[in-house]
């Protein structure tokens, strides 16, 4: 397959030159990488995971294993938030369900029961206190972002392993108060919601990466879009599948047709043609998991993945795979650049379906339930 082959050089090719370092976003097509994985190291060591899945070589493994081993201590930082579900769940969680380690099993759980941590006891969201926020609005002010509906796969898949109700409960409570403090009536999103964190009461709708409060930044848009999903499939509440599918209907009628969205769908006119591939494969991946049973859901994943898979494909001299990202626009940073979680999707899309080259004794020949 050739898409696997451009994997496993480029991904290669890191290990190789980098291995005890995390990539993160490129800087001018070369990655730019952290210590400790930043928010986003578990897409890294998913990449790996998945091409020792689908090739067999123990070298993936290998580097898999490497990096967990830097990884893990961070479930234990004394400053935590609710990019444990990013960190742990697509390296602990999954490393376990590939190879049964109950070591990964076990970081995996601790993580989850961190996450557990910043559940707020009155509103139910998963929530962080911002020093910035708190400066500017008030020592009582805590933050929750849409990004959080995607951390939820980790208390999921604890869920899942344990059957304990906590982790199940703090996932709907968090879903159930997304629905109504962050989807919009048009079916848009908010990226930060402020609350009092002693009384619990919504305070106000802000932005991190968003053009505006009132804007709709679209990798937010496709956090909650498969987040939804995640919710739905794990409790069959209808109010999780409505937010999945009207979330979907805002995207499929603002997104350009090759359906990769600016990096924000209300961006001013000198920036929107700045877009966001990450935010299309996110999508593209939530769409793949949810199946295609409509004619314009069908059209609009085969026109994201003929997309990501085409013109938007990083050329062999530049690191990454997927090229046209935006992590941070207001600040400026991995403007048009490869992002190491936009390769992570692409490459779970397309392996989705795929029969591994091996597996452990005792596991099915199946995809992991990310």
């Amino acid at each position: 397959m050739e898409w696997l082959d451009r994997f496993a050089k480029k991904v290669g090719r890191q290990v190789t030159k980098s291995p005890h370092s995390f990539p993160h976003v490129t800087e001018g097509g070369r990655w730019g990488t952290t210590p400790d994985g930043n928010w986003t190291g578990g897409f890294w060591v998913g990449q790996l995971w998945w091409l020792w899945k689908l090739t067999g070589d123990p070298a993936w493994r290998q580097a898999a294993e490497g990096c967990l081993t830097r990884l893990a201590p961070r479930k234990d930082a004394l400053q935590v938030d609710f990019d444990l579900g990013f960190l742990f769940h697509y390296s602990s969680a999954l490393g376990y369900d590939l190879t049964g380690e109950p070591t990964y099993r076990d970081v995996a759980l601790g993580a989850a029961d961190r996450l557990l941590t910043l559940v707020h006891p009155v509103n139910g969201l998963i929530y962080h206190v911002y020093p910035e926020r708190v400066a500017r609005h008030g020592p009582t002010t805590g933050s929750s972002i849409v990004d959080v509906m995607m951390n939820l796969s980790l208390l999921w898949w604890a869920h899942e392993q344990t059957s304990e109700k906590r982790y199940y409960d703090a996932a709907v409570g968090h879903s159930r108060q997304t629905a109504q403090w962050f989807v919009r009536p048009d079916g848009s999103t908010v990226q930060v919601v402020d609350f009092d964190v002693e009384t619990g009461a919504f305070l106000r709708h802000d932005t991190h990466q968003g053009h505006v409060p009132g804007s709709c930044w679209s990798r937010g848009q496709a956090w909650a879009i498969y987040g939804f999903w995640l919710s739905w499939q794990h409790t069959g509440e209808s109010l999780f599948r409505q937010m999945h599918d009207r979330l979907l209907a805002y995207w499929a009628d603002n997104v350009s047709e090759d359906g990769v969205p600016p990096w924000d769908f209300d961006a001013p006119s000198e920036s929107k043609d700045v877009r966001d591939t990450s935010a299309a494969a996110i999508a593209c991946a939530a769409l793949a998991r949810a199946g295609r049973h409509t004619e314009w859901r069908s059209a609009l994943h085969q026109s994201m993945l003929a997309s990501l898979t085409g013109p938007y494909l990083a050329p062999d001299e530049v690191d990454g795979v997927l090229s046209g990202g935006c992590w941070h626009y207001p600040a400026g940073w991995g403007v048009n650049e490869a992002t190491v979680w936009g390769d992570y999707f692409l490459l779970e899309v397309l392996s989705r379906g795929v029969k591994p080259v091996r597996c452990r004794k005792g596991l099915q020949a199946r995809l992991p339930s990310l």
